[in-house]
């Protein structure tokens, strides 16, 4: 056996690999832990980025209805503020993220809906 022929007896050798199988067992089990908190904060990270885009997002299309409605509120008449099919097109997909992300309800996007739609 291994460390016989050096003088070591068959218990010493037992001990040793022993704390060898530990060490590796400890150093294993590290390793996972590391990965998994790596993993975790990176998970994290992603989630505060997706939920400050869509906050980012909320406040520019609130910003947006903002706009719209002091342009109404200045008493512009329909006609001078009238939106392009792209415009139309380009604000409906903007309502349907909101809501897909949860940002606006169904009722909220049944009203912003009637807005653009007129």
């Amino acid at each position: 056996m291994f460390g016989e022929d050096i003088g070591f007896s068959a218990e010493m050798v037992r001990v040793v690999q022993f704390f060898i199988l530990a060490l590796s067992v400890i150093g294993f089990t590290v390793l996972i832990t590391v990965m998994r908190k790596t993993s975790d904060a990176k998970r994290e990270k992603e989630e505060r980025d997706r939920r400050l885009k869509r906050e980012r997002e909320a406040r520019l299309y609130n910003v947006s209805l903002k706009k719209r409605n002091d342009v109404s509120d200045a008493s512009v008449s329909e006609t001078s503020y009238s939106m392009t099919i792209e415009e139309k097109l380009s604000a409906l997909e903007r309502l349907s993220k909101l809501k897909e992300q949860g940002i606006l309800s169904d009722a909220e996007l049944q009203a912003e809906k009637n807005k653009i739609i007129g």
